[in-house]
Formats: C-alpha cells, structure tokens, sequence
C-alpha cells in the first residue's frame, strides 16, 4: 500500500531519519517509546502492556472504530507493529488552524466514539495499568470505568485536510473513565494555557477559553454543569506528578521534567483561576 509521508507540524517534531540497511528509519521526538518506520508501518519497541494495547487496537478495528492505527502484530524483535496513518501531526508551535472551532467539536467526536467502543472491554484484573492520579478525580458525570487513551492532545492527533482523523501513540492507555480523558483534552485542546503558554503553541487568538470548554464537553455528549476545571487541575497534577517521578530514570526523562516544570506550575494555577468562573 502506498502512502504519503507524515507532515509533522510545529517547532519540536518528530522527524524521520535516515534509515538502515532493513529500510527503516527512526522516529525522533517520542518520549516513552522508541519507534521506527518502514513504508506504512511502524515499529515500536515492546514494554509492559504491549499485548494489551495489541489486544485494544485490534477490538476498535473489529468494532470498526477508524480512529485509530491497526495493530499488525509483533515482530522477531518483539517489537509492536502498528500501522503508519498517513497525516499531519501538530507538536511544537501548530498552525493556527489547529485551534478552530470545528476542531474541537470533531475531536470531541472520535474521543466519544473511541470510549463508546471500548465500553465492552474486561479491564478486570492486573492486566492493565491504572491512571495514575485518578483516585483524586473529583465527582463527575461520565466517571464510567473504561481503558482511555490518556494522552489525547494535538500531538498524538493525525490531521487530514485540517481535520483530526485518529489518535495515535496508544502506549499510556490506562484504565480510566470517560471524563479522564476529556479532561486532558479540554487542558491541551481548548487549550487550557496562560496567555505566555498560548503563544508559544500558536493559540493567541485563543481567548474565549470558558466557552470553548464548554463547546468541547457538549461535543462529547457530556453535562458541563459539573467540576470540569477541578478534572483538569487533577490531570495536571497527576501528570506533574508522573514527570517527576520518571525523572531521575534517565536523562531524556529529566531533561523533559526541567523544562516542563515551570509550565505546569503556571497551568495549574491558571486553571485554579478559571475554576472560579466555572461553569
């Protein structure tokens, strides 16, 4: 199958780089997981819950969820072989186009269709991870048990023509529930930022933030009569959280957590603020 290569947006991409002797090329830019390509898939090495991200990405395909890459296997490295979803990926600085109305409402759409397909699923037992930080979700409509992304946001987003088509990079799914993920979305969609922090990802123009939250959560399907900004400074914490606690594993780690500290200071008490015009 020919596909067209990946244009990925913004200041901080993950870039294709030059391949092997196999024909593969790594991805830079990822965090968590290493990952090569080659042609229309990608290859990403194995962790813990590998399996039953397989076992997840092959359910939404039998269910015909289509935003989401298919899981091809594993390889004779063990690597996870997932498909390559031909699109625009937004990291860094995305264009402004990324933060439009219609965005939003389409976003909102995919991550409910996603959860209602997964609705289904057995998460008993040890099988999968828990979200971390979620026992300090407070009370909220959609608290439904399900495995969530947990990690939706622009740049585990594919665009096509200007519209998101997929999620990708499954590896932090976790159990949740619905307005687990939600949440994260609302922080990095609307996006939930200082005015400093909305102009490094490109969102200035962004300034009606209550009501594009809103527009989300209605997209969704969801009542926003409900503690949505205390959802959202509950996710940050956790990530915090979680950014610090990888840290010290190695320099990767503890260069990202340097940089992102300060940030996530300033966003949490952003949304602290915000909290108070809620709803």
């Amino acid at each position: 199958m020919n596909r067209p290569p990946v244009t990925v947006l913004g200041a901080i991409p993950l870039l294709l780089m030059a391949g092997n002797e196999d024909g593969e090329a790594p991805l830079e830019g990822g965090f968590r997981t290493e990952v090569h390509r080659q042609g229309d898939r990608t290859f990403r090495n194995a962790h813990a819950h590998s399996s039953q991200v397989h076992e997840l990405l092959a359910h939404l395909q039998d269910v015909g969820f289509e935003g989401a890459p298919s899981s091809l296997g594993f390889d004779g490295q063990g690597r996870h072989i997932v498909e390559f979803l031909p699109g625009e990926v937004a990291t860094g600085r995305p264009p402004d186009w990324v933060w439009r109305d219609q965005v939003l409402v389409t976003l909102a759409g995919i991550v409910r269709r996603f959860h209602d397909a997964v609705a289904v699923l057995d998460y008993s037992g040890d099988v999968w991870p828990r979200a971390i930080g979620i026992e300090q979700l407070p009370s909220m409509p959609g608290d439904e048990t399900i495995i969530c992304h947990n990690d939706v946001a622009p740049w585990n987003t594919v665009f096509q023509d200007r519209k998101p088509v997929a999620l990708i990079d499954w590896d932090s799914a976790a159990v949740g529930t619905r307005c687990w993920d939600v949440a994260y979305a609302l922080w990095h969609y609307v996006p939930l930022y200082p005015a400093y922090r909305r102009e490094q990802v490109g969102a200035s123009q962004v300034d009606n933030l209550l009501e594009r939250a809103s527009q989300l959560i209605t997209a969704y399907g969801l009542s926003h009569e409900a503690p949505w900004m205390d959802a959202v400074v509950c996710r940050q914490r956790a990530t915090k959280s979680e950014l610090e606690r990888r840290a010290g594993t190695d320099d990767k780690a503890g260069a990202l957590w340097a940089e992102a500290r300060p940030h996530l200071d300033a966003e949490i008490e952003f949304v602290e603020r915000l909290a108070r015009r809620w709803p």
